[in-house]
Parts: C-alpha cells; structure tokens; sequence
C-alpha cells in the first residue's frame, strides 16, 4: 500500500493511502421502491469500514457521522442545499467491515430539507443522525466565539501518539496540541491544530469537517489521573462556514471544554476555526462513562 504522501503515521504507513476521503467513499446501491414489502423508498448506499479506523470495539464515530452527513448530501437532489447542522447519535459501535445506510427524506420545504439517515449492520441500527440542509439566505457571517491564543500552527511540533493510550484512527490524522494532554490532572480543556494525513489537494467537504471535529480526546480525560472508557453517544454540530471555502491544506484549529456532568454523562462543546480564527464549526457531544 502507497502511501498518498511521505509524512508518517504515528506508527507507520499502514492503512494510511486511502485516507479519510477515501474512508467515506459510498456505494450507492439499488433505490428501494416502497411497494410496500418491506421498503420505505429510501436510497441506499454501502459503507466499507476498514481495519485500522478503529476507536475502541467500533469505528471511529467521526468516520461514522461523517459517511451520515455524505450519504443525506448525496441523496439531497437541488445542489444549492448545503449541510447546515446535523444531529446524530450512536447507540452501538459499528464493527470492521460493511454496513447499509438508508436516508429518507423528512421534508423538502421551498428553502429547506430534513432528511435522516440510518446504519445498519446484521441486523441492528448502530447509528442514526438528522440533518438539515439549506440554501444561503444572504446573511453576513458572523460569530462571537472566538479562538483562543496560540502559536502559528507552523510552528507547533506534531504530537506523537498511538496505541495503547491512543485509538487506532489516530494514524489517519495529524495533531498538533497546544493545550493540556490527558491523564494530566489539569482543567477539562483541550486545543490544538488537526488535519488528515496524506494528500490535501481537493476542497473539504461537509463530512471531512465533522470527522475532524471528533478527533480530539474527551475534555474529561485530561482531568484524570489515568485512562478512562468513554463513548460518544448523542452528537451536534453546526456549519458556520462553507467546507469548500477551506483551505485544505491548513490545519483547523481545535478548542473544546467540559460543560458539566451528571449521571455518568458527560457534556462537551467543541469549536473548530481556521489557523486564522474563522469560525468553521460548532459542536457538542455527549460522553457515557463506560467505567
């Protein structure tokens, strides 16, 4: 396997050539027809999962709602409706391998579409998002969140980190980190430049930003003292920016910090800007402390 570039993994080359890109490649499969025997009239589509996306027993979940969001773009048919906010949540881990997803339009209004989309995998529905998708209403950009200081991405060392302590899907991704590391003992924060590894040439799209923006590691684990098992089971995020726009080259910039806790459940907002401080994307996750 060639890699798409020479900068290495974090142990190694393997499996990185396809890259994220190539991760969310779908299969379009035959349109069921809602005759009534058992279909709905959904488009369908395969997911191929490869060894070495893994993040604990499942794939990586940004990988997941990542192939969500392209399959609902994909199956939006006025090409002037963008992905604004997808909701999504993962109540089982997708294993290696193939998986179904089905999208279903919920409604199509005049400047507005709700679809939701589906995973399944013998069997059982392992994930499930809604999305909304838009076309621009001419409003000026703005945004009162704002970056947090940090050196030139240029300037910041990559963090070299895999397994044991690290998930698998990490060798696909480059990170740069700027604030506290896991098992520290500091304050639940976390910031740092992320960007996929190997070739960086095309626009960004609508799923890569969400797959980078779950990259990170959980803001409650940089207040512990050693590892903990968390999942990731309700997820948000919101465009604040067209992905095309982006420089694909450039690294985002992420920031992120623990809104509370309660009941063995987690809260966390994460933002994502350009190097510069353009907002790209807002989102929350809800973490479940497995133990």
């Amino acid at each position: 396997m060639v890699p798409e570039d020479d900068t290495p993994g974090i142990y190694g080359h393997e499996g990185v050539a396809r890259g994220l890109r190539g991760a969310l490649t779908l299969t379009p499969l035959q349109r069921d027809d809602g005759d009534g025997d058992g279909d709905d009239g959904a488009r369908r589509f395969r997911l191929v999962v490869e060894d070495g996306w893994q993040q604990g027993r499942g794939a990586f979940g940004g990988l997941v709602l990542g192939a969500l969001a392209q399959a609902i773009e994909a199956s939006e048919p006025d090409p002037t409706r963008r992905l604004r906010a997808l909701t999504g949540q993962l109540p089982g881990p997708v294993p290696v391998g193939e998986s179904l997803l089905r999208v279903a339009a919920v409604r199509r209004g005049t400047g507005a579409s709700t679809w939701q989309a589906w995973l399944h995998h013998a069997g059982e529905t392992l994930a499930v998002a809604t999305a909304v998708l838009g076309r621009s209403r001419g409003d000026e950009a703005s945004a009162d969140l704002q970056k947090r200081a940090s050196p030139p991405w240029s300037e910041v060392p990559v963090t070299q980190v895999g397994p044991p302590l690290a998930p698998r899907f990490l060798q696909h991704f480059e990170l740069r980190v700027t604030g506290p590391v896991p098992f520290s003992g500091d304050e639940p924060r976390c910031e740092g430049f992320v960007r996929e590894r190997g070739a960086r040439s095309r626009e960004r799209s609508a799923a890569e930003v969400i797959a980078l923006s779950d990259v990170y590691w959980p803001t409650f684990l940089v207040r512990q003292s050693a590892p903990r098992a968390l999942a990731t089971v309700s997820f948000s995020l919101q465009l604040m920016t067209s992905p095309a726009d982006l420089d694909p080259g450039a690294p985002l910039f992420h920031q992120a910090r623990e809104l509370g806790r309660f009941g063995g459940f987690v809260a966390e907002q994460r933002d994502l800007f350009t190097p510069d401080g353009a907002l790209v994307a807002v989102s929350q996750q809800t973490f479940a402390i497995v133990k």
